[in-house]
């Protein structure tokens, strides 16, 4: 199961590389909103809280959505 959450700007390339099952450098924020699923959106939320970024990779299910 996949859950809404909003990250911070992103560049083009860095939406070729995620798109392509690359990892990105993301931060909490309004610009974009991407689906991530339970592990991802902790790991976001827990370094949002120290007010950090992480690191994602999206599976294939997730390029779908």
């Amino acid at each position: 199961m996949y859950h809404k959450v909003s990250i911070g700007k992103i560049s083009q390339a860095q939406i070729r590389k995620l798109l392509k099952g690359k990892n990105i450098r993301v931060k909490h924020g309004q610009a974009h909103t991407i689906h991530v699923s339970n592990s991802q959106l902790k790991k976001i939320m827990n370094a949002h809280k120290k007010g950090k970024g992480c690191t994602i990779e999206f599976d294939p299910y997730q390029q779908d959505h």
